[in-house]
């Protein structure tokens, strides 16, 4: 089922599956015309023909939250929609259709800077992989883009639901999707309850977990818990002593009937626009433990005693009139994702480089992804460049050199000498480098970076010249936002506000043909 997955999401063949509309999630309103032309005028690509497709951009004063931001951003949809085309969307889904949400917001923090390369459009960070449009135009394929096709397996289960996705994680599930069984589900990894050293080989205490009751099917969520935990929660009767549980992907999806019931109870926080609520803490949980356990959980992540309790009965009322007026006690449950399935997270820095690299190498994961991403030629070379068998070359002009076990995407190089590097759209006129990440780099001058190095040029909309951005594979943005970093010219959260202060939908366009005017002089031999 893997291998035919695989097969039928590959991005050289045309999606037949996906939802009826997709509602993607953005952080400012230009980067909503941004995807809503860009998502138009991918129908056939990433999406089958005869989607709808809304983007929308959040504006509730510091975030709304996951599970409040998908209930803004759904009311946003259904007006937009009205606004576009006379479309009411929520009849729309009451009579089947299936809806898809792709939470995008946020800045991005532990991907910096490529976020920042790309004028904090982080869902458009490049993949490796570069697809010839209609007008026969070259274009990278996009993170955002990625996820909505892989995601599109699921829609033809789930009539009249909405289901609710992160953009920068790309999962293949092992085993075919089956149809909801309750108003709620979130994807999962679940398998029976692993021996203590499968536990602790696996890292299972450092996710968030789902379990199911492997006789009714109900299902918990839960937060990062430890072996023994888990033993204690079964022995006190928490968890029954039957159930399969494992990794909880986030992604959920909810029937029409129980989106409409939470578009109800948080209509005071809709309203206002006040609060902060995400989807796993105060939805699932507070629907699916104990008052005791949740209040527990809560107060480690610095909730009140208080404000748990108070939580936790608002949502059980809630929970309890859903289930008096629809006459079921199927509240929430997991759908199995299978054990083999590959899941390729894009988030943050360490796992971008390590998930693009799979390209290169013969192991059946990197032939899954190149088969995925549409890369039918792994050898694309040009020029007297010397390169393994291990490399992924493509959309490169390298005159010469020597690349071992790397990933090139859209290079242009007099001379490369490279090891075990992902560089994406990048120009160079001498490079040598081992262990890199190189990401819309103009280098017009003789350069050797420090192994582990990871440089971004950020070109700021009406700036002349791109700011050069470097960190280490080692590091985090999220911990280091604040700091100056190496030698670099602006803090992480200075260029975000840089980017956010000249940004339009016109830039956007013109920083990118300014890049690639930038480029063509370095190919040429000009210095920048």
């Amino acid at each position: 089922m893997l291998e035919s997955h695989i097969q039928q999401l590959r991005f050289e063949s045309t999606p037949k599956e996906g939802a009826d509309v997709v509602i993607v999630v953005t952080s400012h309103r230009c980067l909503e015309d941004y995807w809503q032309e860009r998502l138009t005028r991918g129908i056939g690509y990433c999406l089958k023909e005869g989607t709808q497709v809304l983007a929308v951009s959040e504006d509730w004063p510091g975030g709304a939250g996951n599970g409040l931001g998908t209930l803004y951003a759904y009311q946003a949809a259904c007006e937009k929609a009205r606004r576009l085309w006379k479309l009411d969307l929520q009849a729309l889904q009451a009579g089947g259709a299936s809806v898809a949400m792709y939470h995008t917001a946020g800045q991005g923090t532990r991907l910096a800077p490529l976020p920042g390369a790309e004028s904090n459009n982080k869902s458009a960070v490049k993949l490796p992989s570069i697809r010839t449009e209609a007008d026969s135009k070259e274009s990278y394929l996009t993170v955002l883009e990625a996820v909505i096709r892989q995601t599109g397996l699921y829609a033809p289960k789930r009539s009249g639901r909405l289901s609710v996705f992160w953009g920068d994680q790309i999962f293949i599930p092992s085993l075919q999707a089956k149809a909801s069984t309750h108003h709620a589900d979130v994807l999962a990894t679940l398998s029976p309850l692993p021996s203590h050293e499968e536990w602790q080989r696996r890292g299972l205490s450092r996710y968030g977990l789902a379990a199911v009751d492997a006789d009714c099917g109900h299902g918990k969520l839960l937060e990062k818990i430890d072996y023994g935990t888990v033993l204690e929660l079964q022995s006190c009767g928490e968890l029954p002593k039957q159930c399969r549980l494992g990794t909880s992907l986030g992604s959920f999806s909810v029937s029409f009937e129980l989106l409409e019931a939470l578009l109800d109870e948080f209509t005071p926080e809709l309203t206002a626009r006040k609060g902060k609520l995400d989807s796993d803490p105060h939805f699932w949980m507070p629907l699916t433990l104990s008052e005791g356990i949740y209040v527990g959980i809560m107060q480690s992540k610095d909730m009140s005693e208080a404000e748990a309790r108070s939580h936790y009965r608002r949502m059980q009322a809630m929970k309890e009139r859903f289930s008096e007026t629809h006459n079921t006690d199927r509240i929430f449950s997991a759908i199995d994702v299978g054990e083999r399935s590959y899941w390729w997270d894009f988030g943050t820095i360490a796992n971008y480089f390590t998930n693009c690299i799979k390209l290169a190498g013969e192991s059946l994961e990197s032939s899954a992804i190149r088969t995925l991403f549409g890369c039918s030629d792994p050898h694309n070379r040009l020029g007297t460049t010397n390169t393994d068998s291990s490399s992924y070359l493509q959309g490169c002009h390298i005159e010469g050199g020597s690349i071992r076990n790397s990933v090139l995407i859209g290079v242009q190089a007099r001379h490369l000498d490279v090891e075990n590097c992902v560089i994406i759209n990048s120009s160079f006129t001498k490079l040598s480098a081992h262990q890199c990440l190189l990401y819309n780099v103009v280098e017009g001058r003789e350069w050797a970076p420090s192994s582990g190095t990871v440089r971004a040029d950020c070109l700021i909309p009406g700036s002349a010249i791109p700011s050069i951005m470097e960190t280490t594979l080692a590091r985090d943005g999220k911990t280091d936002w604040e700091d100056t970093v190496n030698s670099n010219p602006f803090t992480y959260a200075q260029l975000y506000t840089k980017n956010a202060e000249a940004l339009s939908t016109a830039a956007l366009h013109d920083v990118e043909a300014q890049r690639e005017a930038i480029k063509r002089k370095i190919a040429h031999g000009e210095r920048t």
